[in-house]
């Protein structure tokens, strides 16, 4: 079959595989539609070590049913699905507390030797998938995983809604973050990008009260006069660089809360006695809960969150295409979704 390999920072490529085999658990699965995650282009550029060359990428995806291991139960060959990507031991104290992203032996599709779902195959358990809707079209149903991350980090935030929100990044997980926060009844809605036409895109998805990019204006005066010297009551870092970490703490305000979601740096070197003086609470947002990847199908098969205008689809050999543009110039493409 053909997949899409990871071959080394920078370097991705079109190769034939042998077709995967199901374990006595499992379903295989043709790719109808794989999205190209944030941290799939982190393991592009060769910033994340859990992803090594000759690794198939991928793990946002909807497909169809085509074969189903020996002891697989809960699913029929011919069901059309979505997958929730990743998978827990079901047993440890964070998964039967509802938090198996927690887990401490959790396995992502496209990541560490297991093979993702950048192909025409792939494997997954048959308790990971998601029957979709009839009306659910595989792009979209591709979309349900990236919505999910965005639902969970809003379901972290501790402050009631009508709470402003400074949001830094306008890529995918800013914009649907911001598009949620929107429907929640959240008060002042901010994103900081220095993309223009993103910021174009998530004000006209989302209708943000204000998009500011530093490269064109200064971005302390521009928090100030919208936030007031005290800042945003909740900060969210979107991006996951040093920059993006900082200026999401330095304009929460004393008492606020600092969400932590992008994963583009390992390590940054923050003012951290400014948080203590400011009494911020920092919480880290990583994946999904089962709750949150199902409140995510059900706002994609609904309509709710229809960011469809700001997805672009390519085929699977369009790929290596794809990666580079995403990592240079990404204009005002949210999402790339690939079909084999």
């Amino acid at each position: 079959m053909k997949a899409l390999m990871y071959m080394g920072p920078r370097r991705i490529e079109i190769q034939e595989i042998d077709r995967p085999s199901c374990g006595p658990d499992e379903a295989l699965i043709k790719v109808e539609a794989v999205g190209i995650c944030g941290s799939d282009l982190g393991g592009y550029l060769g910033h994340h070590a859990r992803r090594q060359a000759g690794l198939v990428l991928g793990h946002e995806l909807a497909g169809t049913v085509v074969e189903l291991g020996a002891n697989a139960a809960g699913a029929e060959i011919g069901d059309r699905v979505c997958v929730n990507p990743l998978f827990s031991c079901g047993v440890c104290e964070n998964c039967r507390g509802g938090r198996p992203n927690l887990c401490a032996q959790w396995r992502l599709l496209g990541m560490d030797r297991v093979q993702g779902a950048m192909a025409e195959y792939v494997c997954a358990p048959v308790s990971a998938l998601r029957p979709l809707s009839d009306g659910t079209g595989p792009v979209r149903g591709a979309c349900v995983e990236p919505l999910a991350c965005a639902v969970h980090i809003l379901s972290l935030a501790p402050a009631a809604p009508f709470s402003s929100l400074l949001i830094i990044g306008a890529g995918t997980q800013g914009a649907l973050i911001a598009l949620l926060a929107r429907q929640l009844g959240y008060g002042t809605i901010v994103n900081v990008d220095v993309n223009p036409r993103r910021l174009e895109a998530v004000t006209e998805l989302a209708g943000i009260d204000a998009a500011i990019n530093p490269r064109e204006s200064d971005l302390d005066s521009a928090i100030r006069g919208i936030f007031g010297p005290a800042g945003a009551d909740i900060a969210i870092d979107a991006v996951g660089s040093t920059v993006a970490r900082d200026q999401a703490m330095r304009y929460c305000r004393s008492g606020g809360d600092v969400l932590f979601m992008g994963l583009a740096e390992q390590r940054s070197d923050l003012d951290v006695i400014t948080m203590i003086r400011k009494e911020q609470r920092l919480i880290g947002s990583f994946a999904y809960a089962d709750r949150d990847f199902s409140a995510a199908q059900r706002l994609i098969e609904t309509g709710a969150a229809d960011f469809s205008r700001w997805t672009e689809t390519l085929g699977l050999e369009q790929g290596p295409e794809a990666f580079h543009r995403l990592t240079t110039d990404p204009g005002a493409t949210l999402k790339i979704v690939l079909q084999p």
